[in-house]
């Protein structure tokens, strides 16, 4: 056979080690054996080899002759390896040194040749379980080096292979549960690798949902904690990383199946991904459809997401009502704080729910929470407007009695502006009389006619207002932060559904004031997570630029975001520092480059300062800056020990910034070309 190895790698020395060197590597390979479990036969083989190749090298004029072919081999092919022609009977032994000298996977290969018929061993001999025990250790070791190079999906298909040929050859029993743990505990690993495939490798992205679904299955469902192996805490740690990698129809299917299953979280999930699919593609009807999931869940305490949704979905009343009856006092209070409308609160909550709860976690959406542009696309009009009209011809004639607003004088005549105007009778009644009638009529038609002139007046006063908040927009947005806009959009957004849309309502609202709740209502459920009062809405949004193209404002986020990056992978800050920084695939890329690091106790202590940055090209959508950044990084054990060190050195990147609504984003980066 042909081992693809020279004298030098076969015996772990420098092509300049002298002949004291070999003899002394020779020494410490010939006391270092491999694995317990070779034949005598197997490990006499391999200590051959080495003396063979320790022999050559020692002696001057062999040697020379030999290096002088290697230089002729170089000069004439680059890419040509050199080999060493090795006897059949040390075959064993060739695999076990190739092994030894980091080229596993190749020994793994050739073991599986050998134990393939023609020149298969014979059953139950020597160098069956040589070969055997080869190829079970040469397949662990080949993936360990994949596992290093995070390349998971490939380092499980080396220890597949390894598990099956030894299941066929019926040999290793220890050696192959070990592999098949190894395979196990790569799943998360492969399931990460896969989903992070381009969006068009279909298979590859197919196939890791496949593979996800099985680890949620054998941990007995999404909230199941039957995987030993797997404890919730880190599963829900892994199971947030990989959402970022997921489109948000692909979650939405995931979430659906599971809460098929009885999943309460894959429910609460998949009203979420629905909540962001029809808020970021304008499609309400998905929306509504996450609605209804949480209505299915209200004893959890979700009022203020269902005070959201039906916000969105232009229920303004439901929306104040739900945001009253879930929210705890303190949460009250700051909504109070944010104007006089009490819409105007529930929107800058919305705002920032959508930010930082629901937006984020899918591979596919870049969409802001801008409730101003959602409820001018005419998608979303056209919705809340049918559903308007829906809703109002579900309502009973007996639902919305005219007594009910103070306007008739006595509680005996009839109870609905259609009595008043065609005055039914029974059969067998007293006829009324046509005075009796012609009063009734004049007091309906007094009265639709007052109603009318109050609901035109209420809506020219709200057109005017729109006129001018409309027309002063533009300046205000440019004035104020995403905080102050949300509110401004959320007073427009109230006087476009009470004064537009909902001007059926004047009606029904006229004269009324709120009813007393139950004592069962002021039982309010537990608030959801606490809502920071001290941090800005808007993370992505910049501050107002001082001037355009500026070289120092562009040097000063692209410090921020290596120095969140930096946090972000030494385990000292979290990806939420990174948002807004860059485009959501940057940061995914290092949320899973810290997520790798913390599954294999590690971490990285990376410090890069620019040192020089040029503005190469710029306009108002776009920014190319060349930079020189000084470079170091140490990478470490949890408890401190240094495992590998890089730097300091010099990097000389270009990086690629985009306009992002009000500031820049990093958009791409990569070596500047010499």
């Amino acid at each position: 056979m042909e081992l693809p190895l020279d004298h030098f790698r076969l015996l772990g020395i420098s092509p300049v080690a002298s002949a004291e060197q070999v003899l002394r590597t020779l020494q410490q390979r010939l006391e270092r054996l491999p694995s317990e479990g070779f034949t005598a036969e197997a490990l006499e083989s391999r200590a051959e080899l080495l003396r063979s190749s320790a022999d050559l090298l020692c002696d001057s004029d062999r040697r020379e002759d030999y290096e002088r072919l290697l230089t002729e081999l170089s000069a004439h092919d680059e890419d040509a390896l050199p080999a060493l022609e090795v006897a059949s009977n040390h075959e064993v032994g060739a695999l076990i040194l190739l092994m030894e000298a980091g080229q596993a996977a190749e020994a793994f290969e050739g073991a599986r040749r050998a134990l393939q018929p023609p020149q298969a061993p014979a059953l139950g001999s020597g160098r069956e379980l040589d070969l055997s025990l080869l190829s079970a250790l040469a397949s662990r070791q080949a993936a360990d080096e994949r596992r290093r190079d995070r390349r998971f999906e490939a380092a499980a298909q080396v220890l597949q292979q390894g598990i099956q040929l030894l299941q066929r050859m019926g040999q290793q029993q220890q050696q192959r549960e070990e592999l098949e743990a190894d395979l196990q505990s790569l799943l998360p690993f492969r399931i990460l690798d896969l989903l992070s495939r381009d969006l068009n490798d279909r298979q590859n992205r197919d196939f890791g949902q496949e593979l996800l679904q099985s680890l949620v299955q054998r941990r007995g469902g999404l909230d199941g904690e039957e995987d030993l192996h797997f404890p919730q805490e880190a599963f829900q740690s892994f199971f947030q990383q990989i959402r970022g990698f997921l489109t948000v129809q692909e979650q939405i299917d995931l979430f659906q199946c599971w809460s098929e299953a009885g999943s309460v979280t894959a429910e609460f999930l998949s009203a979420y991904a629905l909540t962001a699919s029809g808020f970021a593609q304008r499609k309400p009807e998905r929306i509504e459809s996450a609605l209804h999931r949480l209505e299915q869940l209200q004893d959890v305490g979700v009022e203020p997401e269902m005070a959201c949704l039906h916000l969105l979905l232009g229920h303004t009343r439901q929306a104040e009502s739900c945001f009253q009856r879930g929210s705890d006092e303190a949460l009250k209070e700051w909504a109070r704080q944010q104007g006089q409308d009490p819409l105007a609160g529930l929107c800058v909550y919305c705002c920032d729910w959508l930010e930082r709860q629901v937006l984020p976690c899918y591979r596919d959406l870049d969409a802001d929470p801008d409730l101003e542009a959602y409820f001018s696309d005419r998608d979303v009009q056209a919705f809340i407007e049918r559903d308007d009209r829906r809703r109002r011809r579900e309502v009973e004639p007996s639902a919305a009695a005219i007594t009910e607003f103070e306007v008739l004088p006595t509680p005996s005549e009839p109870t609905s502006l259609e009595e008043l105007l065609q005055t039914p009778y029974e059969d067998g009644e007293q006829e009324i009389d046509e005075q009796e009638r012609s009063s009734a009529r004049e007091r309906a038609t007094a009265l639709l006619s007052e109603l009318q002139v109050e609901a035109g007046a209420r809506w020219s006063q709200a057109s005017m207002q729109w006129s001018q908040i409309s027309s002063e927009l533009p300046y205000l947005l440019r004035r104020t932060t995403n905080r102050q806009r949300a509110i401004a959009a959320g007073s427009v957004l109230a006087l476009a559904l009470l004064g537009g849309l909902g001007l059926n309502n004047t009606i029904a609202s006229r004269g009324s004031s709120p009813s007393m709740p139950t004592p069962d209502q002021l039982l309010l459920p537990e608030a959801t997570e606490p809502f920071d009062l001290d941090t800005p809405l808007a993370k992505r949004a910049a501050s107002d630029l001082a001037a355009a193209n500026s070289a120092a404002e562009t040097r000063a986020l692209l410090q921020q975001w290596l120095s969140a990056k930096a946090n972000l992978l030494d385990g000292k800050g979290s990806a939420e520092a990174l948002d807004g920084l860059a485009v959501p695939a940057l940061v995914q890329n290092a949320t899973a480059a810290r997520a790798s690091d913390a599954v294999a106790g590690r971490r990285r202590s990376v410090n890069a300062t620019i040192e020089e940055l040029e503005l190469v090209d710029a306009d108002p959508e776009r920014r190319v800056a060349r930079t020189r950044l000084s470079y170091a990084e140490e990478v470490l054990s949890d408890d401190g020990k240094l495992i590998n060190s890089d730097g300091p050195r010099t990097l000389e990147n270009t990086y690629i910034f985009h306009k992002h609504g009000d500031g820049w984003q990093l958009a791409d980066f990569r070596p500047t070309a010499p």
